[in-house]
């Protein structure tokens, strides 16, 4: 038969695909909002329920309904996102806001949406204590973008001539959207405060790809907060971003390479640094920095962190890789669909159709969109292929997936001339 399209992946918030599988990627380098985690909900979260003395010297509750209020009023929602490392995502109704919270005892570390920290305290001793979690345990690791989000003044029509400044000002015209209002108040504030960090770090931010989208105009600013505070992988990060986007990648590697020495853990360092040196015709070192990467996360590495590998993996084709790391993630998170569906496209793509198929069907009762598409369309391949054997001995799946595989070798021979049929076999086989 002939080879039918390539399975589908989804692209989650990406800048930029490598590979041309369509399987549900988050691409190497992702865009400021969080791929959906593939982690549950537990009882130990319950931890985080009471009040809490926010950073913003205002009164955080956080209800055992998963509702939020801030001073009383309604503010928004709250999710667990690692049970067992007392990790959980605050939802803020104010705007597309998202903070992720680790609880230790009486107090909550926490970053932003956009990777700034900040901590709270429990009003009340009292309360149930959740388990010791570092703060690094989180499940969605992003570029960043403004910090915290949370209720504060109206935007002012213009920045005030010598302050104050704050997070709290500069985020209401984040919430308004108000871009050309908020370089006008980062800059005031670089000028008032030039040895603040958080005055250059939203000056970059704003030309970031969610506000102005100008990463040009982003990278000095950004250099400047990490000459004023150090270590911050963080900034880092979104310095490798902002040169990621420039095309010059690298100096993209570069400041990724920073952010991996800063914060090893992140996985999603490491596979940024991959896109990077990938782009720039380093295949092997992007090779080394998914490894490592997967070395450094160890036993702590999240389904999410396994999900995240196996597609730096599968987009540099190293499917066996791309497998192991997707069976990890759901090992600790059966219900993940986009990882049964990638799981499904990484088998097919070596050959093994059975194996696709069972998966796609497990992505599909999932309520996995991409998964039924996919088991849909290798369904139909397979029941076309039957039709075309009926005058022989018919042809059943494994028939078909050896029929899909010589098709692959045909495939790779075109595009690696001079190549050896066990190498050919070493990249299709099933």
């Amino acid at each position: 038969m002939s080879r039918h399209g390539r399975p589908r992946v989804e692209k989650i918030n990406a800048m930029k695909c490598l590979s041309s599988l369509r399987v549900q990627l988050v691409c190497f380098i992702t865009a400021m909002l969080a791929p959906a985690s593939c982690l549950a909900q537990g009882s130990g979260c319950k931890a985080f329920t009471g009040d809490w003395n926010w950073f913003t010297n205002a009164t955080v509750t956080l209800k055992a309904d998963h509702t939020v209020l801030y001073n009383g009023a309604p503010a928004g929602k709250w999710e667990c996102n690692d049970d067992a490392r007392g990790v959980a995502a605050v939802h803020w109704s104010t705007g597309p806001f998202l903070d992720t919270i680790t609880v230790n005892g009486d107090s909550i570390s926490g970053v932003n949406q956009q990777n700034l920290q900040f901590s709270a305290t429990r009003k009340h001793a009292s309360a149930p204590a959740g388990p010791a979690s570092s703060d690094d345990a989180r499940p969605k690791g992003n570029p960043a973008s403004a910090p915290a989000p949370v209720p504060s003044p109206a935007p002012m029509s213009t920045p005030p001539s010598g302050g104050p400044y704050s997070v709290a000002g500069a985020n209401s015209y984040v919430r308004a959207k108000n871009w050309a209002g908020l370089v006008a108040y980062a800059t005031a504030w670089t000028k008032a405060q030039p040895s603040d960090p958080l005055a250059w770090y939203y000056l970059g931010n704003v030309y970031g790809p969610t506000a102005l989208n100008q990463p040009q105009n982003s990278v000095q600013p950004y250099l400047h907060a990490a000459q004023l505070k150090s270590p911050w992988p963080e900034v880092w990060n979104d310095i490798g971003s902002a040169y990621y986007l420039n095309k010059q990648y690298k100096d993209s590697a570069d400041a990724f390479t920073k952010a991996t020495e800063q914060n090893p853990k992140r996985i999603q360092y490491w596979n940024n640094l991959a896109a990077a040196q990938s782009e720039a015709g380093n295949f092997g070192l992007s090779q080394k920095a998914l490894d490592e990467g997967k070395k450094e996360a160890g036993d702590t590495a999240t389904a999410s962190d396994w999900f995240v590998l196996g597609n730096g993996y599968s987009q540099l084709k190293m499917f066996s890789a791309a497998i192991d790391a997707y069976q990890r993630c759901l090992k600790l998170d059966g219900r993940a669909g986009p990882a049964w569906t990638n799981l499904g496209a990484a088998l097919e793509e070596t050959g093994n159709t059975r194996g696709a198929l069972e998966d796609y069907k497990q992505a599909a009762a999932i309520g996995d969109p991409l998964g039924k598409e996919n088991l849909a369309t290798l369904t139909e391949a397979i029941r076309k292929a039957q039709e075309k054997n009926q005058q022989s001995q018919g042809c059943d799946a494994f028939c078909v997936g050896n029929r899909m595989h010589q098709g692959q070798m045909r495939d790779y021979f075109a595009n690696h001339p001079g190549a050896s049929i066990s190498e050919a076999n070493a990249h299709t086989s099933p």
